[in-house]
């Protein structure tokens, strides 16, 4: 199917398919102009790692160093690792629903950080809400709630607050700007679904058309005349006409000839009467005053003997 036959069969059914248009119109308008904006802010942290355990002269200058504990065990990892282990917790539903009692928006997002295109020690934090002040919120509580989470993974393991890792802040959440990604792809997932629909719709309104011409009833055969036209010739004769179906040729038309009429010498008046009448019927009545001036003529006219036809 092209595209020129699909424009045929829209514009064949623009009544059927009128609906589907307008019902995805208006949901593109609705998403475009009603549904709520959504916007994000974001801030970021840097994963500190703690200071060196005292050398030996430092232990010989202060006795009481050897007594600290220095070991962290989160130090032998690399500092993605960490990252990942805290993202994970932070994002967990136990903890959003913690954090949604406190004021946050449940769609932040923790994640590190890829602005480099390599791993590094930064987590980044995108808070989000349905107005620039709950997404500067979100943030904040999402960057706190990072904090708390990687402290309370090394306390769990009895690390020396003095060897702990620890956070500084890189990106400060102080305003937020509207993500038109979600909007852009909520109006694409509605254009999708109006053409699915419309496609489905056309394939049906096909599919019926092809069935109802199949049911509609079929002409019969035409029989077509198979004698030869006869075409008239000068003189009025006429060819014979041949049907071709039979092989029957009629023969031509032949015109009897006209005989004169018999003459009875017993009644001869008779006889002059019928060959004087042509003569008498064909002079014209206006002629009276030419008769009366030249009656000689006259006479001569009436006994003028006719010719008799001769047959063909």
């Amino acid at each position: 199917m092209d595209l020129l036959s699909i424009w045929r069969t829209v514009w064949r059914h623009r009544l059927a398919l009128l609906p589907v248009v307008l019902l995805t119109v208006a949901g593109s308008v609705y998403v475009t102009f009603f549904v709520p904006s959504l916007y994000e802010a974001t801030a970021s942290y840097v994963l500190v790692n703690p200071p060196a355990p005292p050398t030996e002269a430092e232990i010989r200058e202060d006795p009481s160093l050897a007594e600290v504990d220095t070991d962290n065990p989160f130090l032998r990892f690399d500092s993605s690792v960490v990252i990942n282990i805290v993202s994970r917790r932070v994002s967990t539903d136990e903890t959003r629903e913690l954090l949604r009692d406190e004021g946050a928006d449940i769609r932040y997002e923790v994640a590190p950080s890829a602005r480099y295109g390599f791993a590094s020690p930064i987590i980044d934090i995108r808070g989000v809400g349905d107005s620039p002040d709950e997404a500067i919120v979100t943030a904040e509580i999402a960057g706190r709630a990072v904090n708390d989470e990687l402290l309370a993974l090394q306390e769990a393991q009895g690390v020396n607050p003095t060897y702990m890792i620890t956070t500084l802040p890189v990106e400060v959440p102080l305003d937020a700007r509207e993500r038109v990604s979600s909007r852009l792809r909520s109006l694409i997932a509605v254009v999708g679904l109006g053409g699915v629909l419309l496609f489905t719709v056309i394939s049906v309104l096909q599919a019926l058309d092809k069935r109802r011409a199949e049911r509609a009833p079929k002409p019969g055969p035409t029989w077509q005349s198979t004698v030869d036209p006869v075409a008239p010739r000068p003189g009025g004769d006429r060819p014979p006409a041949t049907v071709a179906a039979r092989g029957v040729t009629s023969a031509p038309h032949v015109q009897a000839p006209r005989l004169p009429a018999p003459t009875d010498p017993a009644d001869g008046s008779a006889a002059d009467a019928a060959t004087k009448a042509p003569a008498t019927a064909a002079k014209p009545a206006g002629d009276a005053a030419t008769d009366a001036a030249d009656p000689g003529a006259t006479a001569d006219a009436e006994v003028a003997p006719v010719a008799s036809p001769v047959s063909r």
